[in-house]
């Protein structure tokens, strides 16, 4: 059954996205988006495509926990622009183009696409998909690494310029920018270069926007050295601060408004988990475990993580593990089977949407505060499974 318009407006209207909390925009925010690896991720929904064309939009309601094509049109067959170039569909992406993003913003749908190499545009639309206008193009390719962090109409994303006289050659690298979109002012900045993709790493969760701040972690290598990096660039002067720099990978989880959770992993299999305050930039140690940790998540007495250890055979050994902050000792672990991947794909302020793979099923999925801390993740309401069509 597909979505119908009335409950598309009901459901979705008058979102605002939010960051980390400052007297500035404390009112303005009224729901977070976070993103993830082909998803935006709210407190009531999350828009995903096709993970092969990307030129079909979808709607996940988190609350019903509906998930379909994001179109109202009745009988609509949902052709994309590439099977129908007169198509009506409003989930269809405009003329030829893919979907890198799209998330609601003022009362409006906002999708960031692409079509060509150095060069993305900004699609702003109704709330229900309609009435689609190109309201900016941009000179520059919205890079995948590193997810974009959005705060008060600003999106903050890495940038990729390549050659364009060399695009055959299996040698091409671009070069990475930290850039910030403005949706408000509809334009778009370079903030710093950030270096050559060959030699540069970007994690997922690399970027952040806070207080004015754009802040950014990476990797640079070459063949003598390797180092970590985080950073932080004023956006009122450009003022750049290096807040982290070290031999050992910096593996971050994410942020809750001024902390910061990260991992640094060494050669003795080890890792050690931190949080930063973002306000003055002072670090501590939380604890450290064996393995490599990630996914690391934190409430007022709990810490979450994932773990993936190297056994003495050659063999990994996957789990999860709640550890308390008050009694300095784990509470509750659990270990995957051989063949059982867990994903903590993004949350919202209730819930968690997790990727669930096994040999049998390949699956997102809700899972509630309650069952995530208790490590059920069994207990998932899963609702589609990958689009890779």
């Amino acid at each position: 059954m597909h979505i119908q318009k009335k409950l598309i407006l009901l459901t979705l209207a008058v979102f605002l996205s939010s960051c980390g909390k400052s007297e500035k925009n404390e009112k303005k925010s009224e729901t977070n988006i976070e993103f993830a690896s082909n998803m935006t991720i709210s407190d009531d929904y999350a828009f995903t495509s096709s993970t092969l064309n990307n030129d079909l939009l979808y709607c996940w309601d988190l609350n019903s926990e509906s998930f379909d094509v994001f179109c109202s049109k009745p009988d609509c067959k949902h052709e994309t622009y590439s099977e129908n170039n007169n198509t009506s569909c409003s989930a269809a992406s405009p003329g030829g183009s893919f979907y890198v993003y799209s998330f609601l913003y003022n009362e409006s749908l906002y999708s960031i696409c692409y079509s060509n190499v150095n060069e993305f545009t900004v699609i702003k639309s109704n709330t229900d998909g309609t009435n689609k206008k190109n309201v900016l193009e941009c000179d520059i390719t919205f890079s995948t690494v590193g997810f974009p962090s959005f705060c008060d109409g600003k999106l903050l994303f890495i940038g990729e310029v390549f050659n364009t006289d060399n695009l055959e050659s299996s040698d091409v690298d671009g070069e990475y920018s930290l850039c910030l979109l403005d949706l408000d002012e509809l334009s778009y900045e370079k903030i710093a270069d950030v270096g050559k993709e060959n030699e540069c790493i970007i994690g997922n969760k690399s970027l952040y926007l806070y207080n004015d701040k754009a802040y950014i972690s990476y990797s640079e290598m070459n063949d003598d050295s390797y180092s970590d990096t985080f950073e932080s660039f004023d956006l009122s002067d450009g003022q750049k601060t290096e807040i982290l720099k070290m031999d050992s990978n910096i593996n971050i989880s994410g942020y809750d408004e001024n902390t910061m959770l990260y991992s640094i992993y060494d050669d003795s299999n080890i890792s050690y988990i931190y949080k930063l305050d973002l306000e003055t930039n002072d670090k501590e140690e939380i604890l450290e475990c064996d393995g490599t940790a990630y996914s690391i998540y934190m409430d007022d007495d709990r810490l979450f993580y994932l773990c993936n250890t190297s056994n003495s055979d050659g063999t990994d050994k996957r789990g999860a593990t709640i550890y308390s902050l008050k009694d300095k000792k784990i509470t509750k672990e659990c270990e995957f089977a051989d063949d059982q991947y867990v994903y903590i794909n993004g949350r919202n302020s209730s819930k968690y949407i997790i990727l669930y793979q096994n040999s049998e099923q390949d699956s997102f999925g809700i899972l509630s505060d309650e069952d995530f801390w208790n490590l059920d993740f069994e207990n998932a309401h899963f609702c589609f499974e990958q689009l890779d069509y």
